[in-house]
């Protein structure tokens, strides 16, 4: 399982030399290999920093697509995330 892990590097690799600028490429990407690091032993966040180095800064139309990814999650991270992460927190302390 744990050689599958590199078909989502190497799409993301392709798909940055071709210059796809489209965003669910890789997220799907993302997902795929979120999936294959849980189910073989690996740390599930070595996905998310993955996903992180290989999605573009910028896409042919001098798009700050990072930028864009940090703003639509700003609210989720802020109401959602950071408040369950201290709930479970405060629970097991």
């Amino acid at each position: 399982m744990g050689r599958l892990l590199c078909l989502p590097l190497l799409g993301w690799f392709l798909l940055n030399k071709s210059g796809v600028p489209k965003m669910p490429h890789y997220l799907m990407l993302g997902a795929i290999l979120w999936v294959l690091a849980l189910k073989s032993g690996v740390h599930a966040t070595f996905a998310g920093v993955e996903t992180a180095f290989f999605v573009p800064f910028m896409n042919y139309r001098d798009h700050k697509t990072l930028e864009d990814i940090e703003h639509g999650l700003a609210n989720y991270v802020s109401f959602l995330i950071v408040p369950l992460f201290l709930l479970k927190m405060q629970a097991s302390s």
